[in-house]
Formats: structure tokens, sequence, C-alpha cells
């Protein structure tokens, strides 16, 4: 697929943290960008899709031992997303 040019501005110490993945990664600075937004894309599809879920659920009425069950799942869950970035 072509790739269309854009122009971004970052903080000077956002600059020199890509300029050391770029030494450390033998990466471009276009490759890393590329990276990390498809990740954020990617990211953000993944709440929409557990949003889309949790709201399913909410219209079911859970038990207290559901519930309890439900908000560890939910934990693990922010703690996964957490650990992608």
């Amino acid at each position: 697929m072509p790739a269309t040019k854009i122009q971004i501005s970052v903080e000077e110490p956002v600059l020199e943290q890509i300029e050391r993945l770029v030494e450390e990664t033998g990466m471009s600075r276009n490759e890393i960008f590329r990276m990390v937004i498809r990740e954020f894309v990617s990211c953000g599809k993944k709440k929409e899709l557990i949003e889309q879920v949790d709201a399913v659920y909410d219209f079911n009425p859970r038990s207290p031992a559901e519930e309890e069950q439900f908000q560890q799942m939910q934990d693990l869950g922010s703690e996964l997303l957490e650990d992608d970035w």
C-alpha cells in the first residue's frame, strides 16, 4: 500500500528517545513512528471491543460471585493493555 507523507512536531526529549531507538534497533525514524501508530490504533480497537463486550454484559445482571470474577478479569485485561505500552 502506498504511504502518504505527513509532517509532525515532537518535543525534544521524545525525539532524543526516538534517536536512541534508531541507534539501538537499526530501524529508521519512519519505521518507528509507523510501528507506534499501528500499535496505538490497534490498542484503540482492543479498547473499543472490550467496551462493546462490557456493554453486552451490563444488560445481564451478574450474581455476586460472577461480579467478583468479572472484576478480576477486567483488572487483568487492563493490566495486559498497560503492559503493551
